[in-house]
Order: C-alpha cells, then structure tokens, then sequence
C-alpha cells in the first residue's frame, strides 16, 4: 500500500485514497476490499514499477508544496510547479510508463 497520506488524518476520517500495489489483482481488489471505508478509498495497481516511481516523484512534489506553502510563495508560482510537474508526468509516461500506470 502506497500513497498520499498522513496518518493523523485517516484517523481524522478525512478523505484519502491509497494504492494497493500488488501484480495479482486479484489479492490487490481483495486487499482493498479489507480497508474500503465511506472515507479510506484504494486504487488497484499491478505496475509495481510505475507505481514506485510515481510514489517516489509524489514525495519530491509534497516536499515542493510544503516549502511554497511554508515560505508563502506567491499561488502563481505555486502554479508554475504543478503545471511542470504534469509535464514531468509525459515524461515519465514517454519513458514506458503506461498511461493507466500513471494516473
């Protein structure tokens, strides 16, 4: 299981949605059914690969974010960087990735 989550915050029953990475689906779907909640959510992966990857490139993004948020840069640059790091994501997809690995 992977994905953008902060612990206090599934506690909280804030929304979120994780990733069961698994190259069974089967077990993945079976996985997902054990933490399904009306606000706990998993996606079903079986690129295990991309699924790193993009886990690795959300933790840099996250990083990102958190600095602008902190520093109080402006909401344009903050722009600037999400439009970029979409950007990043058809690069990562024109290396191999899948497009249905890389959503």
């Amino acid at each position: 299981m992977i994905g953008p989550s902060y612990a206090i915050e599934v506690y909280n029953h804030e929304k979120t949605v994780i990733n069961v990475v698994s190259s069974n689906a089967n077990i993945a779907k079976q996985t997902s059914l054990l933490f399904k909640t009306k606000y706990f959510k998993c996606s079903i992966e079986t690129n295990a690969i991309a699924a790193e990857y993009c886990a690795a490139f959300k933790n840099v993004m996250a990083i990102a974010c958190g600095l602008t948020s902190e520093l109080n840069i402006s909401i344009n640059t903050r722009a600037i960087m999400f439009t970029q790091a979409v950007k990043e994501i058809g690069v990562i997809r024109s290396l191999g990735g899948r497009k249905k690995d890389i959503s």
